[in-house]
């Protein structure tokens, strides 16, 4: 049975890797990827330098496996602040709670009558600033915190993500 390995970059099971140099980081990765970077030369022990210890001359080798780094790749994530789909029951209800109509808001915060019922209605999206406003008045949150990750899909089925998911390689041109 063949033993394959996964390709730090594009996630493809492959039987040899080749260790390669990108911006600083070293990974392991199949032929197709390796030509992103630079191939990273492995020292034998005759280019390292010998430790000596007292006593018999001991060497510490250095080992020609490499461990398969632990490392969590965190995507970059975006906070979009949007109007909560239900904005026109909590308006309702804190007016409803503070038994004041639709015209004591109105006057009390300076947004016209008609369009608090047309908040309340769902007809009609009160600006940023009509949101602070009656967020401020009532003691209310209307908006709701959305954290967007990444580039969102991914390309195969797969449960796992690799740096090619993630990353975006740029061509350089001449």
């Amino acid at each position: 049975m063949v033993n394959l390995h996964r390709c730090e970059m594009c996630g493809r099971e492959v039987p040899r890797l080749t260790e390669i140099e990108i911006e600083g980081a070293r990974l392991l990765v199949c032929s197709n990827c390796s030509r992103h970077g630079k191939k990273v030369v492995k020292k034998t022990v005759s280019q390292t330098k010998k430790r000596f210890v007292r006593g018999p001359s001991q060497t510490k080798k250095t080992s020609t496996t490499r461990e398969k780094p632990k490392m969590t790749i965190q995507r970059r994530s975006e906070e979009t602040i949007v109007l909560a789909e239900d904005y026109d029951k909590r308006l309702r209800l804190a007016r409803q709670k503070m038994n004041l109509t639709q015209k004591d808001v109105a006057n009390k915060t300076k947004i016209s009558a008609s369009n608090i019922q047309s908040f309340e209605l769902k007809k009609l999206r009160p600006t940023d600033e009509q949101i602070k406003i009656l967020e401020k008045f009532f003691g209310i949150t209307l908006t709701e915190k959305i954290i967007n990750y990444g580039s969102g899909e991914q390309k195969t089925s797969r449960n796992y993500q690799t740096l090619g998911d993630i990353v975006v390689i740029k061509k350089k041109t001449d």
